[in-house]
This record gives structure tokens, C-alpha cells and sequence, in this order.
């Protein structure tokens, strides 16, 4: 395998050393042309340029807290009025990632078996194609409160304003779903926007 060792004075050295395994083709890297700065990594672009910068880092956030409960009877989804939350990426390349914290309440009233459910949008769009919430009453008819924290990433790949929102419903017509404000802010419902650096 070939090498090449940068030699110390000292004797010692540093050995920049081919792949182990044998390469489908010559891979051509190419340096920057200037130093980066303090905490900055080395990355690619996928065609071989290395340049430095940073990786991994949150820009900035916005959250919005609930101040009224929401409340939804019955299985038509409904955008849950004060938890939206506006936002916009500084870059395109880089993602959103959204936290949710919920206290929420099923009031199943005699149905011993009540579900509700939540899924988190990008103005009008999905995120998931499937639920990201899902409450159960477990096989109780009495009230039901329960408090969930939800992480995803989504990458709109631009930088227009978008605004972040949580629809939630019951899985049936006599069950009552909610997300409760609260007067302690530990225990309260927020909805949390952060830009993260690709």
C-alpha cells in the first residue's frame, strides 16, 4: 500500500496512506486554498473539493406556545389554532428540525377504547405520510392526559417563509381530543423551529 511519511526532526512522523482496498477509479481530492476557522471541519461536496466549514449547528429557533386548549370532536383532523409557528431557512441546503412537546387529554366519554391522533404539516403538506402522534385510552372511558415530545427534521429546500403546524382528531365521533396550555411553563405545549446546518 502506498504511503507518504511527513518526517519529524525528532524522527517520528506523520503517513498519509492509500485506501486499503483497491478503488473503482483514481479519486482526486482537492485542498482549500486557505485555512479555516477555530472549530471548523474539513467537508466535501460529493465531486472531491474540500473546503472547511462548520457541520451539525443550530442557527436559530423560533417557538410558539399555546395559550388557549385546542379541542377536536370526533375524527375530521383540524389544525390546532395557536401552536403555528413561522419560519425560514437562512440556506437551502440546510433542514428544519421541528420538537413538539404536548400535554394532551382524551375524553372518551363511554368508549372504553379511544384513540386520537396527531401528524405535523408544512403549511398545507405533511410531513410524514403517516401519523406522528398516536394516544390511546387504554381501555379506560375516564379522562385521559398524557405529555409527548416529538423530534423530526424536514428540508423544504428553499428559503421562503413556511409555517409549522399540528393537526390532530379523534378516532371516533363521541371522543373529544385535546392539547392543553398550562399555567406552568414546564408543563405547557409548545411547537419548536430550528435551523440546522447541513
Amino acid at each position: 500500500m502506498s504511503q507518504i511519511k511527513l518526517k519529524h526532526s525528532g524522527g517520528n512522523g506523520v503517513i498519509i496512506a492509500a485506501p486499503s482496498s483497491n478503488p473503482a477509479s483514481d479519486v482526486t481530492f482537492t485542498l482549500p486554498n486557505a485555512d479555516g476557522s477555530a472549530s471548523q471541519v474539513i467537508k466535501t461536496d460529493a465531486s472531491g473539493n474540500l473546503s472547511f466549514g462548520t457541520k451539525g449547528k443550530i442557527l436559530k429557533r423560533t417557538s410558539t406556545e399555546l395559550t388557549s386548549t385546542f379541542a377536536v370532536t370526533g375524527t375530521t383532523e383540524t389544525f390546532a389554532t395557536g401552536l403555528d409557528t413561522n419560519f425560514t431557512l437562512s440556506n437551502s441546503s440546510n433542514s428544519v428540525m421541528v420538537v413538539v412537546n404536548l400535554r394532551t387529554q382524551i375524553e372518551a366519554g363511554t368508549d372504553t377504547n379511544a384513540r386520537a391522533n396527531i401528524n405535523l404539516f408544512r403549511d398545507s403538506t405533511a410531513i410524514s405520510n403517516k401519523f406522528i402522534g398516536y394516544f390511546h385510552s387504554g381501555g379506560s372511558s375516564k379522562n385521559i392526559y398524557q405529555e409527548v415530545s416529538i423530534f423530526m427534521f424536514d428540508a423544504p429546500a428553499d428559503t421562503s417563509q413556511h409555517t409549522y403546524r399540528i393537526k390532530g382528531s379523534a378516532d371516533t365521533s363521541g371522543v373529544t381530543f385535546r392539547i392543553l396550555e398550562g399555567s406552568d411553563p414546564d408543563r405547557s405545549s409548545y411547537l419548536h423551529c430550528m435551523e440546522f446546518e447541513a
